[in-house]
């Protein structure tokens, strides 16, 4: 089994000075250089040594750790590490310094917007709609699998009320480990009043996770909070997801991103549902599986024929490759056929370290440092900056969904056949690409995502692109 890195004992008011100072002596690292497991312990990944390594001459490793008081403790191989960073407790991790860029004017809305958006290009194909206030969505509906949903502002909740975007009658709950467990007397009726809920409990090792990739997907907020900035100047106009208030059917189907106990059972069935049942035309899912050792030797069968049935459905599938822990493998179901893997880029244009990559990457998107909404308990709705391909993912779904909006009926009569959007969507998606100088194209995807010029390039003919080659 490949080792995966080593953990660290840190001081815990030392750990953004310490991971400040590795990061800055490892050339090519554009994120954080350590990933805190305790309050007291951090991982540190074989790829950032081997890039201090080739900076620091002999014992400088150690003296830089012991400068602020870490320490080598043990090493870890990728399942090691993945089980650690699984059970890690959130309000057991040591304070970490606020990443948030400034907001940045955007010169054709004259708004000023967090960097993602506008590394993305998607305030252009906002214009292309009408602006972001007047998109008008059809028949658009996006699925979105993750831990659930809270009633946070950025989602459309006021009080007791309900959002007018996020669909609280169409939710589902596929965590087959609450649905079984459900009801004392195992009744149907105390099943199905879970299933029917997908509202997030904020436990587990991801609680409100839900919350924070959908804001990224379709978030709305001009509150206080949402224009609020870290640092003096100007505000931000509000909060903006890529899709803004594009209609979403939130379903829960773990409390952990880590979801390969739900490879061959809740995840396929809650594929099934959006697309048999719900009819939605993207689904957007910012979790994974990092090997398939936790699910056995093969690719569950269930798993597989969904993600062909929601392809042959037409269905636009967009999933993370994954956060580079425990290694830097694309994550299942991203690394599978029938679906759109998403990588992450940081600012300047640059691959971010942090993301894992391979051939089976599609597209990059920002994913480091991203400002997202949060909800703590026990009702606490607050925005906070985070990391990871789970906050590029919904930027990618969201363009999708801008994307149908924009061309709709155009879009059916130009594909008679409904793999063919998925098709034509991902050929769009490569061909319209940013593409950084030194980019890494057979791993990183075909460049950083640029929604604007997606939208505004013209639909492929049909008879230029091809099926998966999985589907023969």
């Amino acid at each position: 089994m490949a080792l995966a890195g080593y953990l660290l004992t840190i001081d815990p008011n030392q750990f953004d000075k310490l991971n400040q100072a590795l990061a800055a002596k490892c050339q090519g690292v554009n994120g954080d250089a350590l990933v805190p497991t305790s309050s007291s312990r951090a991982f540190l990944s074989l790829d950032v040594l081997k890039a201090l390594r080739s900076t620091l001459s002999g014992d400088a490793v150690n003296r830089l750790l012991w400068k602020y008081g870490a320490d080598w403790d043990s090493q870890l191989d990728d399942e090691r590490a993945a089980a650690l960073l699984q059970t890690r407790d959130a309000n057991d991790l040591p304070p970490r310094m606020s990443l948030e860029q400034d907001p940045v004017l955007d010169n054709s809305s004259g708004e000023y917007l967090d960097w993602h958006l506008v590394e993305s290009n998607l305030p252009a194909a906002w214009t292309l709609l009408g602006g972001r206030k007047n998109i008008a969505w059809g028949n658009v509906c996006v699925g979105h699998i993750d831990t659930g949903f809270t009633r946070h502002p950025v989602l459309g909740f006021r009080g007791a009320g309900n959002s007018d975007w996020i669909d609280t009658e169409r939710d589902r709950n596929f965590f087959s480990k609450e649905i079984g467990n459900t009801g004392a007397d195992g009744s149907s009726a105390a099943l199905f009043a879970s299933y029917d809920n997908a509202e997030d409990t904020l436990g587990g090792f991801s609680g409100g996770h839900g919350t924070r990739t959908s804001s990224i997907l379709c978030g709305h907020d001009t509150g206080a909070a949402a224009k609020r900035a870290a640092t003096a100047g100007a505000q931000y106009t509000g909060y903006f997801g890529a899709a803004p208030k594009v209609p979403v059917i939130p379903i829960r189907v773990e409390d952990s991103i880590w979801i390969q106990n739900e490879l061959g059972t809740g995840l396929p069935d809650a594929i099934d549902y959006l697309v048999e049942s719900a009819g939605v035309k993207v689904i957007s899912m910012s979790m994974g599986s990092p090997r398939t050792f936790f699910t056995g030797t093969d690719v569950p069968k269930r798993l597989k024929e969904a993600l062909r049935n929601a392809y042959e459905r037409g269905v636009i599938f967009v999933c993370a490759a994954g956060n580079h822990v425990p290694d830097e493998q694309v994550v299942f179901p991203a690394r599978l056929p029938f679906t759109i893997a998403v990588a992450g880029s940081a600012p300047g244009s640059l691959p971010w370290s942090g993301s894992s990559y391979g051939i089976q990457v599609d597209i990059s998107a920002p994913a480091y440092p991203v400002r997202r909404a949060t909800t703590k308990r026990p009702k606490a709705f607050q925005y906070g900056v985070g990391d990871g391909t789970s906050f590029a993912t919904p930027q990618v779904a969201g363009t999708a969904a801008l994307w149908l909006a924009h061309h709709q009926q155009a879009i059916d009569n130009a594909y008679p056949v409904k793999w063919q959007r998925v098709a034509a969507f991902l050929s769009l998606l490569r061909r319209t690409a940013r593409v950084p100088a030194g980019w890494q194209v057979n791993t990183r995807g075909a460049g950083i995502l640029d929604a604007g010029a997606l939208l505004a390039a013209p639909l492929p003919d049909a008879t230029t692109l091809n099926p998966d080659s999985s589907i023969a």
